[in-house]
């Protein structure tokens, strides 16, 4: 190893060690009972083990409520973000036409665009139309910065893939003038 790469390996799992030690606290709160969190007293490892946190929130109807609207949201754009986008994808990926490469960079900018500029417009035409604070309120932003990095790393994939397996109107049959041997 050189001394260029044992720096870069250092730099990894310093990296890697800082972005996880937040979400290890916040396990370790999860299973703290209350007066362990409030002490004043940080601790990593509680000193007793509680499930209580979990029975008290799954108990409550609003955060089920809120819990399953997130997981049906998420699912539905993602379910219909990676159908659109697989067509899409393999069209870009496969077939020559013109403006290829601006449909592509195009993609990739909208991808870039700041979601949070699009808030109160959003807030305002959605009023309008009569679905703010519905599904598909929020499931056709989702697929509006989805679709397009979606797309963008599908036609990725779609260009790697080479030999038979990307010749579908190929016949399996064995060349005329031969037979199969049975």
């Amino acid at each position: 190893m050189t001394k260029n790469t044992k720096w870069w390996t250092i730099a990894g799992i310093v990296i890697v060690i800082y972005s996880f030690v937040p979400m290890l606290w916040m396990i370790s709160l999860a299973f703290k009972p209350p007066s362990d969190i409030v002490s004043g007293e940080p601790s990593f490892l509680p000193s007793t083990v509680t499930f209580d946190n979990f029975a008290q929130i799954f108990s409550n109807p609003l955060f089920t409520r809120a819990l399953i609207n997130s997981i049906g949201i998420a699912l539905v754009a993602t379910v219909i973000s990676v159908i659109i986008a697989m067509f899409a994808a393999y069209a870009i990926a496969r077939l020559e036409f013109p403006g290829k490469k601006v449909l592509l960079s195009l993609a990739l900018g909208i991808a870039m665009f700041p979601q949070a500029a699009l808030v109160g417009p959003l807030f305002d035409m959605w009023r309008g139309l009569g679905i703010y604070d519905t599904w598909l309120g929020l499931i056709i932003p989702y697929l509006t910065f989805a679709l397009p990095l979606s797309i963008w790393t599908m036609s990725a994939f779609f260009r790697q893939i080479r030999g038979r397996w990307s010749m579908p109107h190929r016949s399996t049959a064995p060349p005329s003038g031969r037979r199969s041997a049975r």
